[in-house]
């Protein structure tokens, strides 16, 4: 909206979370993979997403818009100076913190050995002002966007929010 539809003039602000700016270096490897076994794949993972409410899941398309961006395209990801942006990002310790996102997770720390949320590394958040983590203690992709986290994680969750809503206020948002 504020590029493409050159209306940086009817936003203040813009604050992302978790979100994959440079993409994936994990989608971009699992696209190398043969198309049966890209296929397979998606199947189950489309397979357990619709048991958790996604009526409609594609997991092999999100995978190629989460494939990892080269310099040439990162330059789409500038935003009019007239606009405060601000980033945020979550990293899991563990595999086991979260059944959805640790395979992913595993994938990541096999493959790329850096700090993801199990579904965006932690480098590929940071965009306009990077505040760091949301929360400090081990939180998934999915729990910080609130699809399944867990009742103790909840107020973690919810008093973050609140604070990045408090802070833009403080700013004059």
């Amino acid at each position: 909206m504020i590029t493409s539809l050159d209306m940086e003039e009817s936003v203040a602000s813009l604050t992302t979370i978790c979100t994959p700016h440079k993409g994936s270096p994990i989608a971009s490897k699992l696209l190398k993979l043969p198309k049966w076994m890209l296929k397979f794949i998606s199947f189950w993972i489309n397979f357990w997403y619709k048991i958790f409410g996604d009526e409609h899941p594609d997991s092999l398309e999100v995978c190629k818009e989460l494939k990892r961006v080269n310099l040439e395209e990162e330059r789409v990801l500038m935003i009019s100076d007239k606009v405060y942006c601000q980033s945020y990002s979550s990293k899991m310790n563990k595999s086991t913190d979260d059944f959805l996102m640790g395979i992913p997770y595993a994938f990541s720390m096999y493959f790329e050995h850096v700090e993801t949320d199990g579904m965006v590394p932690v480098d590929s958040c940071v965009f306009g002002e990077y505040k760091g983590y949301a929360i400090d203690d081990s939180i998934s992709h999915s729990e910080i966007i609130d699809f399944m986290v867990k009742h103790k994680k909840k107020e973690k969750v919810y008093k973050f929010y609140i604070s990045v809503c408090v802070e833009l206020i403080k700013k004059g948002f």
